[in-house]
């Protein structure tokens, strides 16, 4: 089997696509001798897996200089430089849409017939001119939306000629696939999960923070509406601690923590992975999910797992996952949402009955189950199983 997870551009910060990639092969390679194609940012994370079972294989590193597509284009030839030279591969999973990853495969694939191609598609782009008429579209960056809508109609085209298995995260996303003329059988919905194995459960901490945050430095995340409701919620409580894990540059939070008055109140932590995100995700109160657009919302699902109350925009894609133990508002009413971290903040005894349903929320999502019925939908005839949440 072959994993292209080929199209990461930075050792920090990871999507939601890089994530499945990473959780996914632990299982696929029981199943399977696996070869990663990653760029030498991904290296490290694939070695920290220290798999038996895999081989990586380290492609080329942007630059600070490189346009995201000269780098994208340059890899596509790295990854195809590896790819030419396997034999005896039955199946290769192009992790996500970008080219990076998706144009090796589709070639690998018109090269092999036989071989199986799995190919995510985790986050369907919006419309470029969306962000001129839909609110939730409206701090977008044109430019990278219309590439990014370009070059995924284009993809469809090869997902919908050659594509075995497209994998996607809510059934929005499945519906616009089948209206672009993919086949049913073939779109699969894969949601995120938690690990049982890693330490989300809360036990015994004592909360250093009233509020968390966690997001990629993208506008969909939310971020610039972050500042705006902790402001709201230190006007109630002054001392109110907000956790920042993003990756958002350094100097611009200190200016808007400034401009605000902010900075005993919003604490920079960077990227954080794995147990060090966990642990400060367990020492606060409330997470605040002010996204714009999502796929499915894994940092929720974390916070979930780890007992801490999740208060959020109202999405229609996170509908089928989520039911109260996460508190919603209309999209982008940042009053609305400073009103409801007060009220979680004020009442410890509701905030205590979210932690146990979001709790068992969670325990519905395991990497495993998707991980099995990838495997099993890729050799069924049937189509698609729908994957159980009870």
């Amino acid at each position: 089997m072959i994993i292209l997870n080929n199209g990461i551009l930075e050792t920090e910060g990871m999507s939601g696509s890089d994530r499945r990639a990473l959780e996914w092969i632990r299982f696929f390679s029981k199943r399977f001798s696996v070869k990663v194609i990653t760029s030498q940012h991904g290296t490290l994370r694939y070695q920290n897996l220290n798999l038996p079972n895999m081989q990586i294989f380290a492609t080329g590193k942007k630059q600070s200089k490189t346009h995201v597509l000269v780098f994208y284009v340059r890899q596509v030839f790295e990854a195809w430089r590896h790819l030419k030279s396997f034999s005896d591969v039955q199946v290769i999973y192009s992790s996500s849409d970008t080219i990076a990853d998706a144009i090796p495969a589709f070639l690998f694939k018109r090269k092999h017939p036989s071989v199986k191609w799995i190919a995510g598609c985790h986050l369907i782009q919006p419309h470029p001119l969306a962000k001129f008429f839909k609110k939730k579209f409206k701090n977008f960056h044109f430019s990278s939306t219309l590439y990014g809508w370009f070059s995924q109609r284009l993809l469809f085209f090869s997902f919908r000629k050659y594509a075995d298995l497209i994998l996607v995260s809510n059934a929005l996303d499945r519906q616009t696939l089948i209206y672009r003329g993919i086949s049913v059988e073939r779109v699969m919905v894969t949601p995120g999960a938690v690990s049982c194995s890693s330490g989300y459960q809360r036990v015994d901490v004592n909360c250093c923070y009233e509020g968390c945050f966690i997001g990629r430095n993208h506008p969909q995340k939310g971020i610039q509406d972050v500042f705006e409701i902790w402001f709201k919620v230190v006007q109630k409580y002054p001392h109110a601690k907000l956790s920042f894990i993003s990756d958002y540059p350094y100097a611009l939070f200190q200016k808007k923590t400034k401009a605000l008055g902010l900075e005993q109140n919003i604490f920079y932590q960077g990227f954080l992975m794995g147990d060090r995100k966990l642990r400060l995700l367990q020492k606060s109160k409330v997470l605040l999910f002010p996204s714009y657009h999502e796929s499915f919302g894994l940092v929720a699902l974390e916070a979930l797992a780890c007992g801490v109350p999740v208060v959020a925009y109202e999405l229609k894609e996170l509908q089928d996952y989520y039911g109260p133990e996460m508190v919603r508002v209309a999209l982008g009413d940042t009053g609305a949402f400073s009103d409801r971290i007060i009220e979680l903040l004020k009442d410890s005894s509701h905030r205590q009955v979210l932690s146990q349903k979001g709790v068992e929320t969670s325990q519905k999502f395991t990497w495993e189950k998707t991980a099995d019925l990838i495997l099993s939908n890729l050799s069924s005839t049937q189509g698609p199983r729908p994957i159980s949440f009870t």
